[in-house]
């Protein structure tokens, strides 16, 4: 019998948003002072996500994204994997990349430089109630191109 060997060398690629969630505690007060609905996901731009960035303590930072997520949980579980995602050259896309690569995820995407949006973030706002109100900003994530996709990283998994 003639068997298939697989001589691929990922089990699974991933190409999608590379955002990095930054958790905080917040009152209830500060949503109503921020004119924001508790429990709600909303886009916003790069200025109201610097703006709400600098009044909040900063609990935690995860990096993300959902097929990011899901590569991670892969890796994780034992899996050779990759992920593809545009960020830039900044602290927050620095910190996607270390997070990515020290759970053993592939992540060669090259990062952005110069006069370009900034990496994608979610600012979760946490009540004591434990609803998240979440406000992403997509940043450089919404801008992958053809180039940034390694062929040889898709031919491989």
């Amino acid at each position: 019998m003639d068997y298939y060997i697989d001589k691929r060398k990922y089990s699974v690629v991933g190409i999608g948003n590379a955002i990095v969630d930054i958790i905080a505690n917040v009152e209830e007060d500060f949503l109503n002072v921020c004119n924001l609905t508790k429990g709600t996901m909303r886009l916003i731009c790069e200025e109201e996500a610097e703006s709400l960035h600098s009044r909040i303590a900063v609990k935690k930072t995860i990096s993300g994204g959902s097929v990011a997520n899901t590569i991670a949980g892969l890796a994780i579980l034992g899996n050779k994997v990759a992920f593809i995602g545009k960020v830039k050259n900044d602290v927050l896309g620095c910190a996607f990349e270390n997070d990515l690569r020290t759970l053993g995820v592939t992540y060669i995407t090259k990062k952005a430089n110069g006069d370009v949006p900034s990496t994608a973030r979610c600012i979760v706002l946490t009540t004591p109630d434990a609803q998240r109100t979440m406000n992403t900003c997509l940043g450089i994530a919404g801008l992958l191109t053809p180039e940034d996709i390694d062929e040889d990283l898709i031919k491989n998994s």
